[in-house]
């Protein structure tokens, strides 16, 4: 992917370095790794979850430090379950990337 698509993305782990870039994270695709999906608990301090958002959360105030495991399941009773319909709204990738080519 890297190779197709230099300019979008980088195997560069630091933020820093691959400024405006998508980071594909080779090192979790492999036998035996886990995968992190849509409301997976995060094995760190304060608990938070890995949790879909709308685009319009996505605001300088966002912190993920409020999305916990005491917060989540209320907000999912109040938003409902934004991956409730992923797969029949999903985007197709290869269309997309071969916008790129």
């Amino acid at each position: 992917m890297n190779n197709a698509l230099p300019k979008i993305t980088s195997l560069e782990r630091s933020p820093a370095k691959r400024k405006g870039k998508i980071y594909l994270d080779f090192l979790q695709n492999g036998k035996g790794k886990t995968m992190a999906c849509a409301y997976s608990l995060r094995p760190r301090e304060g608990a938070t979850v890995s949790t879909p958002l709308e685009w319009d959360e996505l605001t300088a105030a966002f912190d993920i430090k409020n999305y916990t495991i005491k917060t989540v399941p209320e907000r999912v009773k109040v938003k409902g379950d934004l991956w409730e319909n992923f797969f029949n709204d999903a985007v197709d990738l290869k269309t997309i990337l071969d916008k790129f080519k």
